[in-house]
């Protein structure tokens, strides 16, 4: 019999009454109180499929709330298409993620710059809850199991590619949590636990935790934007005891001096994710955080499914999280021969290396053939390189380019040939996308 996943959520969360389930906006959210929520965006959706002439297809283009979750759980319900969307893009941005998402309807928060979207018809949150009155909320509900929602991938191999999660893909979701609580390898958390995690949710990895999390009965503090004082006061005042991080507020909590000035000792587990993190930066948490009990590496992608393994209980360092080997050190000796220096000190000759470079055997000089990652990331956001010289060779006078990012402050960085007078004109192009 096929499932729907957010009949499942709705009858699990149930089971947890009057607890707290959201704390939003330092106002706390039960889950009776989040029933009630999904089911007023379940009548307001099911509204706006019978006047929609064809499949509806909302883009969202919203902060981090209680009524974008709510909204995402009843999509599933109604047999929508949901696509949460980056509400900080550019507007050229907006305009391509709209195309390739075959949207036909759009709602954005009210705190988002509505001029980025003069040329689309859209309503703000607010109002199509306002709405609701011509819905009729009396009207018996219908079950479906074609939801789908939809996200972008991260884009490590090329820019962000559409993936579409059915039914299928998010009760698989709930199968995989409901294994991991019987085995005893691996922590899970519980309703006594106070979560706090730092991604949104147009990213699949926010999402997909922060409704897994509350399946579980835990208590979830919604994040919207990043701040370093107010997510240690959060942690602090919330007596936060599980954390969703990515690898940059990993190496925050690392070196930052903000960090020690915090009473975070009702921490107890860490789960980073989305991106390799640094051995250094485990090894420090766990010495600032005494009280630490599981520090996890999360593995995934937006195209197999967010949690695909994690490294267990316990805090772990090293090759056993999956992170890099040693640096490789590359020279080019005397005779033109690529020297590739090994983490054991042995050395090799190579005529070729990976994707990044390679020797040309007849003339012994290195080429450069490719990038180590086609996405990168600048204070936790992906940026697409490829897309910002695509811009920059636009302007008149350039004649090619190359943005990468500096070792030093994590900037990026163009380098330009062409004329020497058109700086002004790369940073207007640049900025006006």
């Amino acid at each position: 019999m096929p499932r729907n996943f957010g009949q499942e959520f709705l009858d699990q969360i149930l089971k947890f009454e009057d607890k707290t389930c959201l704390i939003w906006r330092e106002t706390e959210i039960t889950f009776r109180q989040f029933h009630e929520k999904i089911e007023l965006w379940r009548t307001i959706l099911e509204y706006q499929k019978k006047q929609s002439s064809n499949p509806l297809r909302i883009a969202l283009f919203c902060t981090n709330s209680p009524d974008i979750l709510a909204l995402i759980v009843a999509g599933q319900l109604v047999g929508v298409t949901i696509i949460p969307l980056n509400p900080s893009y550019k507007k050229y941005e907006i305009e391509k993620y709209f195309l390739e998402s075959r949207a036909n309807f759009v709602i954005v928060s009210d705190d988002v710059d509505l001029e980025k979207f003069e040329d689309m018809e859209l309503q703000t949150v607010s109002e199509v809850v306002s709405s609701a009155v011509d819905a009729n909320q009396n009207e018996e509900h219908s079950i479906s199991t074609s939801g789908v929602l939809v996200f972008f991938s991260s884009g490590t191999t090329g820019p962000p590619k559409l993936y579409e999660y059915t039914q299928r893909n998010l009760c698989a979701q709930i199968d995989q949590i409901n294994e991991i609580r019987k085995d005893s390898r691996f922590f899970s958390p519980s309703q006594s636990d106070v979560c706090y995690g730092v991604l949104p949710f147009f990213h699949a990895g926010g999402v997909i935790t922060v409704l897994s999390m509350i399946y579980n009965g835990c208590s979830l503090l919604i994040n919207e934007r990043w701040n370093e004082e107010e997510f240690l006061t959060n942690c602090q005042n919330y007596k936060v005891s599980v954390l969703f991080l990515v690898p940059p507020v990993l190496n925050f909590l690392a070196n930052h001096p903000l960090v020690p000035k915090f009473d975070l000792s009702s921490l107890k587990t860490i789960y980073v994710g989305s991106a390799p993190s640094k051995a250094e930066d485990f090894e420090k948490v766990s010495k600032r955080l005494p009280a630490l009990e599981n520090l996890i590496q999360i593995y995934g992608t937006t195209e197999c499914g967010v949690f695909l393994c994690s490294t267990g209980k316990g805090i772990t360092l090293g090759r056993t999280i999956g992170l890099p080997l040693p640096l490789i050190k590359i020279k080019i000796n005397k005779g033109g021969e690529l020297i590739i220096k090994s983490p054991t000190g042995v050395e090799e000759d190579f005529m070729e290396t990976g994707d990044l470079g390679a020797i040309h055997r007849k003339t012994n000089e290195l080429a450069i053939v490719g990038r180590k990652k086609e996405m990168i990331k600048v204070r936790g956001w992906q940026v697409n390189p490829n897309e910002i010289e695509d811009v920059i060779r636009k302007v008149n006078g350039v004649t090619d380019c190359a943005v990468y990012q500096s070792a030093i402050g994590g900037k990026l960085i163009a380098k330009v040939i062409g004329k020497t007078d058109i700086k002004l004109d790369i940073m207007i192009a640049v900025q006006g996308k």
